[in-house]
């Protein structure tokens, strides 16, 4: 079973466990190769194809329809016991999960530990400034109401919830890919995987 990392920083792990977030867009390596014209994608699959060369080059996506997918948690954050015993491979022993890394670090845990999967229900190719404004409400955005400046945005964990506050869904979902993503990766309009997904644990 894979993982998948979802941003704890701008409350996107939560949304996901609310059902507020059923999208993610990725960059995968070897999109960055894709031109208009060069490629197909037949669902499954990139097929990259270059003048110079008889044999096309395959992207395959991280995730595909159908696939259920552990959404990383730190074991201290999913409920762990702090005494769960976790076998760590590289010392060939057991150890309680209090000591491990993934303790506090989702990146190193065991996806089948995680009490929260998520199913891929549909992969797509596109650019990432394709995005709908319904879309974005499935990236996580939020849309809060009149009495704000901003009707769209999104929390920021920091001393607690913080919103930000946008006048568009996509102004929002702009600036929120440049803090996960890095900075100019909406002006730089990279090719995209989306995965559409739902909770089911």
């Amino acid at each position: 079973m894979q993982k998948i990392m979802l941003n704890d920083k701008y409350c996107l792990t939560d949304a996901a466990l609310r059902k507020q977030k059923t999208m993610t867009r990725r960059i995968e390596n070897g999109l960055e190769l894709l031109s208009e014209t060069n490629h197909e994608f037949d669902g499954e699959k990139v097929i990259l194809h270059f003048e110079a060369s008889d044999e096309p080059i395959i992207i395959r996506p991280r995730y595909n329809a159908g696939e259920i997918v552990a959404v990383a948690q730190s074991y201290n954050s999913a409920g762990i016991s702090p005494t769960h015993k976790i076998y760590n491979d590289k010392k060939g022993q057991y150890e309680n999960a209090c000591d491990t890394a993934g303790w506090t670090n989702k990146m190193f845990v065991q996806p089948e530990l995680m009490p929260h999967k998520i199913q891929i229900t549909n992969v797509r190719l596109e650019r990432l400034q394709d995005i709908s404004d319904e879309d974005c409400i499935k990236e996580g955005i939020i849309k809060f109401g009149d009495r704000f400046d901003g009707n769209f945005g999104f929390y920021e964990n920091k001393r607690g919830k913080f919103p930000h506050l946008f006048g568009s869904e996509s102004s929002a979902f702009a600036w929120l890919i440049d803090r996960v993503s890095g900075k100019g990766t909406w002006n730089r309009n990279p090719y995209v995987f989306v995965y559409e997904f739902k909770l089911v644990r």
